[in-house]
């Protein structure tokens, strides 16, 4: 605790904030930038 900001204080907020994330959106744009790196290293690798 640092302050009267505990953990579960900061769990709250997490949870707040990843609410308001697109997840669905920054999976889809993780599994694009995924498959573009596999796609260079296809390439470049013998």
């Amino acid at each position: 605790m640092v302050g009267g900001y505990g953990l579960l204080e900061f769990a709250d907020d997490v949870q707040d904030a990843s609410d308001a994330w697109d997840t669905d959106a920054l999976e889809a744009d993780f599994e694009a930038d995924d498959d573009a790196d596999r796609e260079t290293l296809d390439e470049e690798l013998p």
